[in-house]
């Protein structure tokens, strides 16, 4: 797993992480409160359906993969890339919410099946930037 994280000038967020994910372990993200603002996820070299599971969790090791349940389960499906926004902009262009809130850190992992008990990693790698800010 390659991780690359840098400062953005956004309107909520003010960190983006890149990581290229190879396998099913299960990884940590941030140890810090965070709010989600977004979460672009590239399965574009599967063949299959991805999907990104997120706990609120500040260890990778407070989640077995398989049966801890995930607090979200993104979906890309086979072949294509998936932006996922949690901000929300009012009729009049004000900022409503500062996204998904993660009050424990953000622990993420990638499989093929959907729910809480799939374990098995995409055949190919995948890429998620996640687009947040740490409290």
């Amino acid at each position: 797993m390659a991780q690359e994280q840098s400062t953005v000038n956004a309107i909520l967020s003010n960190k983006r992480t890149d990581i290229t994910v190879t396998d099913n372990t299960v990884h940590l993200l941030s140890t810090a409160q965070l709010s989600l603002e977004q979460v672009i996820f590239d399965n574009s070299l599967n063949s299959a359906a991805s999907y990104l599971k997120l706990w609120d969790a500040n260890t990778a090791g407070a989640v077995t993969l398989g049966s801890t349940a995930p607090n979200f389960v993104l979906p890309a499906a086979a072949g294509e890339t998936v932006d996922f926004n949690f901000s929300c902009v009012d009729a009049y262009g004000t900022l409503s919410s500062r996204g998904a809130y993660f009050n424990l850190g953000l622990v993420y992992a990638v499989v093929t099946s959907a729910g809480t008990g799939g374990t098995t990693s995409p055949t190919n790698d995948v890429v998620v930037k996640f687009l947040h800010s740490e409290a």
